[in-house]
């Protein structure tokens, strides 16, 4: 797998879960990736994984 860098384009606040999207590349050049993710509020364990959510194996083997 290629490794991408993302950054956290915005987060927003729903309910007791957090919304995070995060993008990477560049509209200009045609290349632009943008994945949402939820994050359960109080366990910190994505809850809503998107399509090829690339480290969601390493989050599940986390114990919080």
């Amino acid at each position: 797998a290629e490794f991408k860098e993302y950054s956290i384009s915005s987060i927003k606040r729903v309910g007791e879960n957090y919304e995070f999207f995060l993008s990477h590349g560049d509209w200009k050049y045609g290349d632009k990736d943008l994945i949402k993710m939820i994050i359960d509020g109080k366990s910190y364990k994505v809850i809503m994984p998107s399509r090829n959510l690339f480290f969601k194996k390493s989050i599940d083997g986390v114990k919080y």
